[in-house]
C-alpha cells in the first residue's frame, strides 16, 4: 500500500483560521499604535502653538487678536497628522 503524502482539508483549514485570527490581532495592534502616534504628534502640535503664544505675549504684554497669534507661528498652524477631507488644524473666531 502506497501512503498519501500531504495535508487533509481539515488541517488546512485549522492553519488558515489560525492566520487569519493573527492577522486580525495584528491589524487592531497595529492601528492602535498608529492612533497614539496621530494623537502625541497632535499634544506636540498644541504645546508647540502654546509656547508661541506665550512668546507672543512675552514680547507683546498682551495677547493680541487670533489672527496676529497664529501670524508668530513659524510656519503657520500645523497640519492634522490623519489625512482626511478636512486637513489641518481650523481656529474658530
Amino acid at each position: 500500500m502506497q501512503k498519501n503524502k500531504g495535508f487533509t482539508l481539515v488541517e488546512l483549514l485549522v492553519v488558515v483560521s489560525i492566520v487569519g485570527v493573527l492577522m486580525v490581532l495584528g491589524m487592531t495592534s497595529y492601528n492602535t499604535t498608529l492612533k497614539k502616534g496621530r494623537d502625541a504628534t497632535r499634544r506636540g502640535d498644541i504645546k508647540s502653538m502654546q509656547t508661541a503664544f506665550e512668546q507672543y505675549y512675552t514680547n507683546n504684554r498682551k495677547y493680541g487678536d487670533i489672527e496676529a497669534m497664529v501670524e508668530s507661528i513659524q510656519g503657520g498652524l500645523p497640519s492634522d497628522p490623519k489625512p482626511s477631507p478636512y486637513p489641518g488644524y481650523y481656529i474658530q473666531v
